[in-house]
């Protein structure tokens, strides 16, 4: 368990677990926190350190341990009896943020429901604290990390698996989004914070993070009722629509209002300084206007 390099020695995992890459080391790790805590006050996370140190204070981890041999065999056991083949998480796809964000959200979901007996808060990723880069690797260490029999996350994986292709909202509805056309997104991410429909997330930098999770939004949407989706979804398209037509000026049509010419001159003054439109600014005094009215009403 142990080998010499450059007079230091270095401690190894026992042989059944040298194979372990990274999914299985991640998992490890998470089995070893008790023994870990004990040996380190410094309660280091996972990614806090190198892949090196990692190995050698879970290598001191289990070399502590009362009887090493029988511990390791209890490790083998646990992780034999407990880690899910990949086969069964192949449609989880790691570039697909828009169905890593859903598999967040319904992981939580399922936590808040009390859906799967041992399926805690303790192991779940939280979408608000899980950076976009983690994603992927958060899902899968919440599943493997669950407390439960393989059978049961294999189920429960498969029930996922026709629940998303079920929840995911349909590309016809979601045509009318450019995910290229940047004003239409943040409008979008704006729209649905202000209609309480998006995620409790920081408002993303990123276009491409804005756009997926506009659309994680919409499939969310779907665990409503069906009718009150499609009329928020229709809603939001000729809302858009409209704000479209209205920043194209189209909306807009001439009025002609006589002013003396003393009051033309001093709106002529105001366009020069101001550098404004004299119509710009009769619009602008307008609004001011009757919104201040209107909300004495």
């Amino acid at each position: 368990m142990a080998i010499e390099k450059g007079g230091v020695v270095l401690l190894r995992l026992p042989e059944p677990m040298r194979n372990f890459k990274s999914r299985e080391l991640r998992w490890l790790w998470w089995y070893l926190e008790p023994e870990l805590r004990s040996i380190d006050e410094q309660r280091l996370q996972y990614d806090d350190i190198s892949n090196s140190d990692r190995i050698q204070r879970m290598a001191k981890a289990i070399k502590s341990a009362r009887n090493p041999s029988e511990f390791e065999n209890q490790i083998m056991t646990c992780y034999n009896d407990n880690i899910v083949p990949e086969e069964h998480l192949q449609w989880i796809d790691k570039e697909n943020h828009r169905l890593l964000i859903w598999c967040i959200n319904n992981l939580s979901r399922n936590v808040r429901e009390r859906r799967h007996s041992q399926l805690t808060s303790l192991s779940m990723p939280y979408l608000s604290r899980t950076l976009a880069g983690k994603r992927y690797e958060s899902i899968i260490t919440a599943i493997d990390i669950w407390e439960t029999n393989k059978e049961e996350k294999i189920n429960f994986l498969l029930q996922n698996k026709n629940e998303w292709s079920n929840y995911k909202t349909p590309d016809k509805e979601i045509k009318w989004l450019n995910s290229k056309d940047k004003d239409q997104i943040v409008w979008a991410w704006e729209y649905l914070e202000k209609h309480q429909k998006s995620f409790r997330v920081p408002k993303p930098d990123d276009m491409k993070e804005c756009y997926d999770l506009v659309l994680a939004s919409f499939d969310d949407l779907s665990y409503g009722h069906p009718a009150a989706k499609k009329l928020f979804l229709e809603q939001m398209k000729r809302t858009w629509s409209q704000k479209k037509f209205r920043d194209s000026g189209k909306a807009k049509k001439p009025y002609y209002l006589p002013l003396t010419i003393k009051t033309r001159e001093k709106l002529e003054w105001l366009a020069d300084n101001s550098g404004q439109k004299p119509a710009e600014i009769l619009e602008q005094l307008i609004e001011e206007s009757y919104s201040k009215y209107t909300k004495t009403q």
